[in-house]
């Protein structure tokens, strides 16, 4: 793979480990994001307490944060890096809910990997931490799996989705400066814990990728069995179009991108792996259990769980005030029935 980064030590720890930490944005320049943010009509948030400026239904707004961030994070970016082209960015949001948990996941791909490298450059605008949502990382996970990664999500099978949370608490949390980025590849699994603070936590992100590489965008045909993915050359302009939202509306609605030929097809039906061999594969890249994320994990789950049970409370007291006698739930579908609405919660 053709290297991306200048420093040949910085390369190095980023081949090995998937991500590097490094200072990025000066004071003013944090600033004057943060100031630019606050001035958005950010009308895509829903109740989820996580969401990102790229999901937002208007065409020119995306357009006008992906310039902004362009123009102040892509020259700095560049001291570090060989000459990039960025091909998409966002405002990566975190609102003081617990429900703005980000499971264990990984990023779409964007190019051709095995000969280019495509990255997020995730830049904090405000200190991070564990209390706040601050991202983790598993190490190592960039050489996990050969696959291609495909839109929308939900639906595009992955194979740790069954058991992606048994990931969470082998994951190396990284706090961060305001100014300082987090370059991780698109392979890598990430995550991060709920903010449990009294404000938004904001970052900025960005994609880059060497500049001679072909963008493509990887889409799972709808309705297919077994799971096709069709592949599209494209240009950084697709995603002022089309974000998650989109994609996964369209999905449901049995549409494709619109104006694209697929130049490939290719099957997805990877073997989902248990969560036994999950835990294995985060130990075999030197990952260990971190005891405050297995914490905050717990914490989240009970929480939800305690959630559950008052809708289901509420649910028995209004079928009784109906003349409904209410039943008792055996513990296996409790629990299956706690997954299932986390899982709707968090849309994976």
């Amino acid at each position: 793979m053709k290297p991306i980064f200048k420093d040949p030590a910085v390369q190095a720890f980023f081949d090995e480990n998937g991500y590097v930490k490094l200072q990025l944005l000066n004071e003013e320049e944090v600033a004057k994001l943060n100031d630019f943010y606050n001035t958005l009509n950010n009308d895509h948030v829903t109740e989820y307490g996580f969401h990102v400026t790229m999901d937002n239904k208007d065409t020119q707004f995306v357009k006008r944060v992906i310039n902004e961030l362009e123009s102040v994070i892509l020259p700095k970016a560049n001291e570090h890096f060989f000459e990039c082209k960025m091909f998409t960015g966002s405002f990566v949001v975190k609102e003081p809910r617990l429900n703005s948990f980000v499971p264990p996941h990984q990023d779409w791909s964007f190019t051709d990997e095995v000969d280019y490298c495509s990255v997020t450059v995730w830049t904090a605008l405000s200190e991070t931490d564990i209390d706040n949502g601050a991202m983790a990382i598993l190490k190592g996970s960039h050489k996990f799996f050969p696959f291609k990664r495909a839109s929308p999500s939900p639906g595009f099978k992955s194979p740790f989705q069954a058991h992606s949370f048994e990931l969470f608490p082998y994951m190396e949390l990284v706090p961060m400066k305001p100014g300082e980025a987090l370059i991780f590849d698109n392979r890598t699994i990430h995550a991060s814990p709920p903010n449990r603070s009294d404000k938004p936590r904001v970052a900025a992100g960005i994609g880059l990728t060497q500049k001679e590489a072909q963008l493509y965008h990887y889409y799972v045909v709808p309705g297919s069995d077994p799971q096709m993915l069709e592949a599209y050359k494209i240009e950084p302009e697709f995603f002022f179009e089309y974000n998650n939202r989109k994609l996964y509306q369209y999905q449901q609605e049995g549409r494709k991108p619109e104006g694209y030929e697929a130049i490939t097809l290719i099957e997805n039906e990877p073997h989902i792996l248990t969560a036994e061999e999950l835990r294995d594969l985060a130990l075999s890249s030197g990952n260990r259990v971190d005891e405050r994320l297995d914490q905050y994990l717990r914490g989240f789950l009970e929480g939800m769980r305690q959630q559950q049970e008052q809708q289901q409370s509420q649910q028995r007291e209004q079928k009784n005030d109906n003349g409904h006698t209410g039943q008792s739930t055996s513990e296996p579908v409790k629990r299956r029935g706690l997954i299932n609405s986390i899982r709707q919660l968090l849309n994976i």
